[in-house]
């Protein structure tokens, strides 16, 4: 007799509320967000340059803020990182023109946005917004030993 389940897999939560309120799995991709989740919907992009490493030249990081403003004057919408020079560069670019953005985490909600979930991860954005807005942006929480591989989860 053996003292393990059979079924070792548990049930993902329920939802209680909508993404926007709080953090959630979302059973059809089978993550986690929190957050706008129609921007799932919406035409992604990332900007390849930020992927680098994780110091570039003043002149690649205009080049990335140029590149992200070009998809984002273009109704696209950005999916990026959050531990680089290059990240912040490009995840400032849509608050500039208030459109909405996908933002990657390593770590826990908590951890990024803060206790309330309110906390705006880039201080720079602190600029053009106080704090983190739900019903514009999503967060993706993303486990992964490598940064690249993290924006490589959702397909742009």
């Amino acid at each position: 007799m053996s003292i393990f389940k059979a079924d070792t897999q548990s049930a993902p939560p329920r939802r209680s509320a909508p993404f926007e309120q709080e953090p959630g799995y979302y059973e059809p991709a089978g993550l986690w967000f929190y957050g706008n989740v129609r921007l799932l919907q919406s035409s992604l992009f990332y900007v390849p340059a930020s992927l680098g490493p994780p110091t570039h030249l003043p002149r690649i990081l205009d080049e990335i803020e140029r590149d992200a403003e070009h998809h984002v004057l273009n109704s696209r919408t950005l999916v990026c990182g959050i531990h680089q020079a290059a990240h912040m560069r490009a995840a400032i670019v849509p608050l500039r023109w208030r459109s909405p953005r996908i933002v990657v985490l390593s770590r826990g909600f908590h951890f990024h946005l803060g206790k309330e979930l309110t906390n705006e991860p880039f201080l720079s954005a602190t600029l053009w917004r106080d704090r983190w807005d739900p019903k514009t942006d999503l967060a993706r929480i993303i486990r992964v030993r490598f940064k690249r591989a993290a924006l490589c989860v959702l397909r742009v």
